[in-house]
């Protein structure tokens, strides 16, 4: 990231490799490393990133994503210009090869929040998003208890809390392969209707599920 001073905690979250010895050879020492000894997944990890982490601000990447050298840049440019406390770009899918895929344009912080309890329009997924450290401590860190919704819950709780700035050019690339999360429809629907439970939606099933099925056709997945 360019013209950035940040730190980065790598949450080893029980995995079987060695990552700290990879990360040893960078010789960086921006980087620091917290090991889960099991796994406590996505939402588990996040939040012992966010625990470890000593910013003001605090961003969130994925072990499978891609950031643009100026994606935290543009962030915090467009936070400091609007005086909000959390931030989203756009994003494409691409291949594990790198081959852009897909992706669109991010609707604007006014649409994004007001469409939250039915839709989670945040591009991306957790990858996307910076948050202040005060909105976090505000509005509490990431529901364990959910899979694959994790993000959107947060989200909902942040949008609560103020709108969101953005960057409306794809600083992010979700990869796509056989192992994301998102392929999941089960959790998927089970999530959506908890979100739908907490925060009163209602959210858009139908669009959920076209959602879901456009994921399996992209991962050769029809039967899914």
């Amino acid at each position: 990231q360019v013209g950035v001073d940040l730190e980065i905690v790598v949450v080893d979250d029980g995995s079987t490799q060695d990552v700290a010895g990879a990360i040893a050879t960078l010789a960086e020492d921006r980087i620091r490393v917290v090991r889960n000894e099991r796994p406590v997944g996505v939402a588990g990890a996040r939040n012992r990133g966010i625990e470890h982490a000593r910013g003001e601000w605090i961003g969130f990447v994925d072990d499978d994503d891609l950031w643009a050298p100026d994606k935290l840049g543009s962030q915090l440019e467009a936070l400091e210009a609007t005086g909000r406390r959390w931030a989203y770009t756009g994003a494409v899918n691409i291949t594990a090869a790198g081959e852009v895929i897909g992706g669109a344009p991010p609707p604007p912080p006014e649409e994004v929040a007001a469409s939250l309890p039915r839709r989670n329009t945040v591009p991306g997924g957790g990858s996307s998003v910076v948050a202040a450290r005060s909105l976090i401590d505000e509005v509490g860190v990431f529901d364990p208890s959910l899979y694959n919704t994790e993000d959107w819950d947060m989200w909902i709780r942040m949008a609560r809390a103020g709108l969101p700035a953005w960057v409306p050019r794809p600083l992010l690339a979700y990869r796509v392969h056989a192992t994301n999360a998102s392929l999941n429809v089960a959790e998927i629907i089970s999530g959506a209707r908890e979100i739908e439970r907490r925060y009163g939606g209602p959210v858009d099933m139908t669009e959920l599920r076209r959602h879901t099925a456009r994921i399996q056709l992209r991962s050769n997945r029809p039967g899914a």
